[in-house]
């Protein structure tokens, strides 16, 4: 299955687009006649869009991360200080917060990468030395694996649903799982690696992967019964020596999936246009 479909990311990033399966749209045509590669929007994208934004998750940490920086660089600000003097102390706070976001996110991206590498090397039971930054993450990884009791079939795996029995629109969507593996008693298994802190919608986002999985695999690669039971597990790496992995897998996946696809609905109604009727009269 993996050799006759692909799911390749879009330009932009936004979305992905499958390519041969013959339930999922390569083209669409817009009302002007024209034709358009069929974009399946991302996961991450879709719960940032109607979660995210509602509960301030990301708008607040940059903002608690330059009131301590103020706290610990400016313990006493005089009162004669100028408005222009506390622009500049903001701004350097704002600096420092970016910095830190976009260190976190370039140390996720090379952990997922050199993960990647391992699964592929095909000797995923030989540990490697990597960078003295990586290592906590990579050797904990090691660790959790040899005695997880999982199979690892697939890594960095992309998965798709699309769904044209929906009223109103299709529901689609599309991720990349970045483990895919069977357990002992036959159940599909997906992990997805966190290098950063843990918050709830992680499982929403494990959940849209476990209901992909099913839509691609079942009548494939899975048995229905054993797709019924699959499990989703985030593992939340160490960055630093001495710190604990930390495993949460996901309760009740069937309901957090139909939650999953309540945010699909939410987002095509924020994205629509036919809110209110026409003036009468």
């Amino acid at each position: 299955w993996s050799q006759s479909v692909k799911v390749l990311l879009n330009e932009d990033g936004t979305g992905y687009m499958v390519k041969g399966d013959e339930r999922v749209p390569e083209e669409i045509i817009d009302g002007k006649g024209n034709e358009h590669p069929f974009v399946l929007p991302r996961v991450t994208g879709l719960i940032d869009s109607v979660i995210h934004k509602g509960d301030g998750f990301y708008s607040h940490r940059p903002l608690i991360q330059a009131i301590e920086h103020l706290r610990t660089q400016y313990p006493k600000v005089q009162g004669g200080t100028t408005v222009e003097e506390y622009e500049d102390i903001l701004m350097e706070a704002s600096g420092i917060s970016t910095v830190k976001m976009e260190e976190s996110a370039s140390f996720g991206i090379r952990t997922h990468a050199i993960l990647e590498s391992i699964y592929n090397s095909d000797q995923m039971d030989v540990r490697i030395v990597v960078g003295e930054e990586h290592q906590p993450a990579i050797d904990a990884w090691y660790e959790w694996m040899e005695n997880s009791g999982l199979h690892p079939i697939a890594s960095e795996q992309g998965l798709y649903y699309h769904d044209e029995s929906s009223s109103n629109a299709p529901i689609s969507f599309a991720g990349k799982a970045d483990l895919i593996a069977i357990d002992d008693d036959g159940i599909p298994v997906i992990v997805d690696y966190k290098t950063g802190k843990q918050h709830m919608n992680h499982a929403l986002q494990l959940s849209a992967y476990t209901l992909a999985l099913s839509y691609c695999g079942i009548g494939r690669f899975f048995d229905a019964s054993k797709v019924h039971d699959m499990r989703a597990i985030a593992l939340y790496l160490p960055k630093e020596e001495g710190e604990n992995i930390r495993v949460k897998e996901v309760r009740h996946t069937l309901g957090q999936q139909q939650v999953f696809l309540y945010v699909c609905k939410l987002r095509q109604w924020q994205a629509g246009r036919s809110k209110w009727a026409s003036k009468r009269g």
